[in-house]
Order: structure tokens, then sequence, then C-alpha cells
């Protein structure tokens, strides 16, 4: 599984954001940073998305096996996606178009706050059982400032139990 983190600001590209002291120049940009961090320990490569594009290119990745995270509309997700990536997780949280793997409950609930994420997860499992054993999740939140808080983890039960 490879991750490509794809932007139009040129100073993202080339891996850039793997490099923590780096990444903190840019508020906002540490998430992915630590996603680097914490993918890589889990055996998942994570690039901008220009190593993924000249990865696929040069027949070293195969497109089916790259997840884009990518911010709207960048050039290099636009173009990993018609090779045939798989849309995984868009980050301008206004609109996930591309992002099926998105899920978003403002609509039924509103701005929940620090909820918000526990919520989701209920929904996911409990009422929609969308998680299956072994489906990887990135949980992300931002708070006021420059606050946020991110883990990547794997799903380990299958469905909902009641008890």
């Amino acid at each position: 599984m490879h991750l490509a983190y794809c932007s139009d600001i040129e100073a993202f590209k080339k891996d850039q954001l793997r490099d923590q002291q780096w990444s903190y120049r840019f508020p906002g940009s540490g998430w992915i940073t630590c996603l680097y961090s914490m993918a890589s320990e889990s055996g998942i490569n994570v690039v901008s998305g220009d190593i993924a594009i000249a990865n696929i290119a040069s027949k070293k990745w195969h497109p089916k096996d790259v997840y884009v995270i990518q911010e709207m509309e960048s050039k290099d997700g636009s173009n990993l996606l018609a090779l045939g990536a798989n849309a995984f997780l868009i980050t301008c949280l206004e609109a996930p178009i591309y992002a099926p793997f998105f899920y978003d409950n403002i609509d039924r609930f509103a701005n929940t706050c620090c909820g918000t994420i526990s919520l989701c997860l209920y929904q996911a499992v409990a009422e929609e059982k969308r998680l299956q054993k072994g489906d990887f999740l990135v949980m992300s939140a931002f708070g006021g400032g420059f606050t946020w808080g991110s883990v990547l983890l794997r799903w380990w039960e299958n469905g909902h139990k009641n008890s």
C-alpha cells in the first residue's frame, strides 16, 4: 500500500514534508509529517504526489496500490487518479468530492467539536457497518489556532457486537 500526498505547493514536493523540522515552517502541515512517520512504522509507504507519479511511470508501483491524499484540485492528485490510483482523502474539508472513504456527519449533527470523531466512528461501525477487519483509518481533528491531532490505525474487529 502506498499513500501519495498531493499538493500544488511546490515546496511540498519531493517528499519535503517527511522532514519534521522543515515542515513546521508551514502551519497546518505537521499532520502529514506525522502520517509519514506512523505509516512507515506500519510498513506503508507515504510519498509526495510527484514521487508517486514517477514510481508508477517507471512501473515500480501499480496505480491500484496507490491511495491519494490530496489538497483540493491538486494537479498531481488529478494525474494519479487519471492513472488509476484510488481516491482516499481530500484535505479541503468543505468539499470532499474525490474521497469515497471520507466520512462526514456535519449535515446530521452540525459542528460537534471534540465529539465528531467518536460520533463518526460509532455511525460508521454500528449504524452503517462500513468498517471491516483490516481496514485502515486515518482520523484527524483540527482545533483553534494551530492545534491538530491525527492517528492511523487498522480496524481489528468485524462489524458491531451488541452487548
